[in-house]
């Protein structure tokens, strides 16, 4: 892996966050019989939010890949709206 293509995989690290936590709450669920995947889907988010930060700044480009002022505060409002109905379904 060259640089740009790590710098891009940061860029989108929040997200990879996301799907990983969803795939444990899935998986687990039909497999392992967990009984609590809002609890693991709370967790996902609050990772996700944890990754975030690391990318602060006007902009950032890197491989198609774009981050703005305007993609941040969908983020930050998708991970917001995500972790209130992880609550309300608890």
């Amino acid at each position: 892996m060259n640089a740009t293509s790590l710098h891009s995989f940061a860029l989108v690290a929040p997200e990879v966050v996301l799907v990983l936590a969803a795939l444990v709450a899935y998986l687990g669920g039909a497999f392992a019989g967990l009984r609590c995947g809002w609890l693991v889907a709370a967790a996902g988010i609050a990772a996700a939010v944890g990754v975030t930060p690391g990318q602060a700044g006007d902009a950032a480009f890197s491989a198609g890949v774009s981050v703005d002022p305007f993609s941040t505060y969908i983020r930050w409002t998708v991970l917001g709206l995500g972790l209130l109905l992880c609550l309300v379904q608890a």
